[in-house]
């Protein structure tokens, strides 16, 4: 049901310093530029080495809320946002969740950054913040 850990999401405050920095630890970007997730208001940024994959957000506008404001507000540098788990079934992967007091925070939406994707967002007092996205069918 629920696989392994797809990446780790990392709040930042300005998003090419935090690109330089991981590529001095030997991190390569896994596409061209950075990109605008205009839902939740951040630049996004995808990187790994190895098989470690990271997802840089920073805030889209500096004007606007984001997200990943609370994190950057506590001046630790960066801060792990989430992690992301990779599932087979997307409703039964939250069903279970939900059975174990995780809050569905979001609708199921497709993500338009992991290759379409269906991803939902959910929540636990303990654990934080969890993204969820389902494997694509083999072949596609």
């Amino acid at each position: 049901m629920i696989l392994d850990i797809e990446h780790t999401g990392i709040a930042v405050s300005d998003i090419v310093t935090a690109e330089k920095d991981y590529k001095d630890l030997g991190y390569h970007k896994l596409h061209d530029g950075i990109l605008d997730d205009l839902k939740r208001d951040v630049q996004v940024s995808f990187m790994q080495k190895g098989e470690n994959k990271i997802e840089l957000l920073a805030p889209l506008y500096p004007d606007k809320k984001s997200p990943v404001d609370k994190f950057n507000a506590l001046n630790m540098g960066y801060v792990m946002y989430h992690l992301a788990y990779r599932v087979i079934n997307l409703e039964e992967a939250i069903a279970y969740l939900q059975s174990k007091g995780y809050i569905q925070i979001e609708k199921i939406s497709i993500s338009q950054f992991m290759e379409n994707r269906r991803e939902v967002y959910m929540y636990h007092s303990h654990m934080g913040l969890v993204e969820l996205l389902e494997d694509l069918p083999r072949g596609e």
